[in-house]
């Protein structure tokens, strides 16, 4: 493999670690926006009505009582005390139900249950905003990382790179080093003059054919 080839594929390598990087962060920030949303939801619907949670969880699917549970793992750390938990939900869900309302284990579940809403309650208090900037930030650098990749997956002389400038602003954006951009700089160099000699080369057939 010629020096070349394997600066080229070291760039490629290296572009491609940026681009798992940089889509693990917007899915890291996707899921937490997703999360957030169920959670707002779950409390809407508490704040309704209690009972209608336990009714909600009760009857949902298993990806939605999923949900709920990463809810609860978040919320509570302790093993045992989730499962008496969803005890007491079950437990609210039946006397419920059943129309036990001012029977003392449907006063206890409803406690139980009203503490994990009022833990949520408080995690929104105080959890920070997802930062907009930071997320507009890593989808310009994905769109810059996937546009060279593209780029350099071309076969020499085949794409013009019209502005360097540009190029080069792109580099700086993904915080490549002064070696890492000189190496990208050459390649791009070479590349377009074996595009200008095709295109020379091209038009002066074209030319010689009339």
């Amino acid at each position: 493999m010629s020096e070349q080839n394997l600066t080229l594929n070291n760039l490629v390598l290296k572009l491609k670690k940026k681009e798992s990087f940089l889509i693990s962060k917007l899915n890291d920030i996707s899921s937490e926006r997703k999360r957030r949303e169920y959670r707002d939801n779950i409390l809407q619907l508490a704040n309704t009505d209690l009972s209608l949670l336990a009714t909600y969880y009760l009857n949902s699917n298993d990806e939605e009582q999923n949900q709920f549970n990463s809810l609860l793992f978040r919320v509570y750390s302790d093993k045992k005390y989730i499962n008496i938990f969803r005890d007491e939900f079950k437990n609210l869900y039946y006397l419920n139900k059943g129309n036990y309302i001012y029977d003392e284990q449907y006063g206890q579940a409803r406690r139980i249950v009203l503490d994990f809403v009022n833990l949520l309650k408080d995690e929104v208090k105080d959890e920070k905003k997802i930062n907009v900037a930071v997320e507009k930030k890593y989808v310009r650098k994905l769109f810059i990382v996937k546009k060279l990749i593209k780029y350099f997956s071309f076969s020499a002389g085949e794409v013009e790179i019209k502005n360097i400038d540009d190029f080069i602003i792109m580099l700086n954006t993904l915080n490549f080093d002064d070696k890492e951009k000189n190496e990208a700089i050459s390649i791009v160099i070479e590349n377009n003059c074996k595009f200008y000699s095709k295109y020379i080369s091209k038009t002066k057939n074209s030319f010689d054919e009339k």
